[in-house]
Formats: structure tokens, C-alpha cells, sequence
């Protein structure tokens, strides 16, 4: 029970952003009218740079919802390049927080604990750790959202750079490619956490 309790909550923490990433990307960019696409790469990029930078240098400007629904619209425009920008920051968010807070809590054990598995312990205190690296990333959402659009056109240049480099049919290929290695690499951090508690 407590196993399938704690892979729900990855999954609905971490995967399921992903997926509704993956989901706009193939689903919504098609739909990009022909003047959309129009537009040359490079004054799209001039356009994101320059409405990051106005939102950065606007601190005046409230912190409230209608600005977080503005940064996402931006984001929204900025086609694949802004959904990738979002999900690397997010899995550079949760890997770095989850390390630093399981670091934190330490591995002690409480009496409650007592005569569970090691896998059972290591799950449960998974739980707790992504549950309160979660709140924080209610916190920090809008610095990653800013922080997104002002990476969006360095995004845009490496999805390039990658179907050029191995010679990919589409930049949906090159954008696929990348997203997959996020989810690899994300598995590979939660994995290796229950895999190394389960043993210990």
C-alpha cells in the first residue's frame, strides 16, 4: 500500500506535468496559424527576449495570478521552445531540492518505523520529501515561469542544434528526443533514491 501511495505521488508530481507538456507541444503547435509560422526564428527569439526581460525589470508589477496566467501565455507563444525551457527548469528544481531536503532530513528512525523494511522507510520518507519539495515549487512557480520565457530562445537554438547534429527529420523529433531524456533522467534520480534505500 505504501509503495503504490508513493509512485502515485511521483507520478502525479512530477510525470504528469510532463505529459501535459508533451500533450500541448504535439497537439496545439500544429494548430499555429500560417502567419504564426510565418515569422523568422530570430524575431520570435528578439520577442521573447525582450517580454522577459520587461517582466524582470518590472518588480513593481503584483505577484498574482493574472500575472503567472501572462508568463504562461507567453510561454504558450513561444511554441516547443518555451514548454522544454519550463521542463528543464522543473527537473532542475525537483532534483536539486529533493537532494538537498533528503540530505537535510537525514536517514534517522523514528519509533513508528520500527520493524519496516528498509524499501518501506525509504518510501515513505520519498513521500514526505516530495511532498514538501511540491510546496515549494507552489512558492518558487513564478521565478521558474520567468526564468522559462528568458530561456526560450537558447531552448529554441538547441533544438536546432540537436536535428542538425544527428540529422533529424523535424524539429518534433529533436524536441521528442529531449523531453524523453528529461523523463530518463528524472527516473533515473527517483530510481536510484529507492533503489540505494532499499539496500541500506
Amino acid at each position: 500500500m505504501i509503495r503504490c501511495i508513493a509512485l502515485i505521488w511521483l507520478l502525479l508530481h512530477f510525470l504528469l506535468p510532463c505529459v501535459r507538456s508533451y500533450w500541448r507541444a504535439t497537439i496545439l503547435s500544429p494548430q499555429l496559424t500560417a502567419k504564426e509560422r510565418m515569422i523568422p526564428s530570430l524575431h520570435k527569439s528578439s520577442l521573447r527576449s525582450s517580454s522577459a526581460s520587461s517582466i524582470i525589470s518590472d518588480p513593481s508589477q503584483p505577484i498574482k495570478g493574472s500575472r503567472i496566467k501572462e508568463l504562461q501565455a507567453q510561454l504558450a507563444k513561444a511554441g516547443q521552445a518555451g514548454l522544454l525551457s519550463y521542463g528543464i527548469l522543473n527537473c532542475a528544481y525537483y532534483i536539486s531540492l529533493t537532494s538537498f531536503v533528503w540530505y537535510w532530513t537525514g536517514a534517522g528512525i523514528s519509533t513508528a518505523e520500527v520493524g519496516r523494511s528498509s524499501l518501506q522507510r525509504t518510501l515513505t520518507r520519498l513521500g514526505k520529501v516530495s511532498l514538501t519539495v511540491w510546496l515549494g515549487s507552489q512558492a518558487t512557480k513564478l521565478f521558474r515561469l520567468v526564468g522559462a520565457v528568458a530561456m526560450a530562445p537558447i531552448t529554441d537554438r538547441l533544438i536546432d542544434s540537436i536535428q542538425k547534429r544527428f540529422q533529424l527529420k523535424d524539429r518534433n523529433q529533436s524536441f521528442l528526443y529531449l523531453v524523453y531524456g528529461l523523463w530518463i533522467l528524472a527516473g533515473s534520480f527517483y530510481g536510484s533514491i529507492v533503489l540505494i534505500g532499499s539496500l541500506l
